[in-house]
């Protein structure tokens, strides 16, 4: 797996608050946390398996874990606009759509 995916999804994590699997069910349906790793298009699936979260937390070590975190912290200092809010399920609505042919 690439790294930058890696290190941005432990990022996303720490910042959302999410578990490994509710990480890959987050990332499928917000663009926004795909474009962040460096994804051009969007993907309908995610680009690895939860458990590969999990060798590579055991590759970098716990302090490479933290080193993650301290950024992600650093990420939060600096931007005094940025707010987190955790991911919740919501149904989808739908809603009638408006005519937008143009009346003549």
């Amino acid at each position: 797996m690439p790294v930058r995916l890696m290190v941005s999804s432990l990022m996303l994590k720490h910042l959302y608050n999410l578990g490994d699997e509710t990480l890959c069910e987050a990332w499928k349906m917000n663009p926004y946390m795909q474009y962040f790793p460096g994804e051009a298009y969007f993907q309908h699936r995610f680009l690895c398996d939860p458990s590969d979260f999990v060798h590579f937390r055991k590759r970098i070590g716990k302090k490479g874990v933290e080193k993650i975190f301290s950024y992600t912290a650093k990420m939060r200092k600096r931007s005094s606009n940025f707010r987190i809010r955790p991911f919740r399920r919501t149904r989808s609505a739908i809603l009638p759509m408006r005519n937008l042919q143009r009346r003549s």
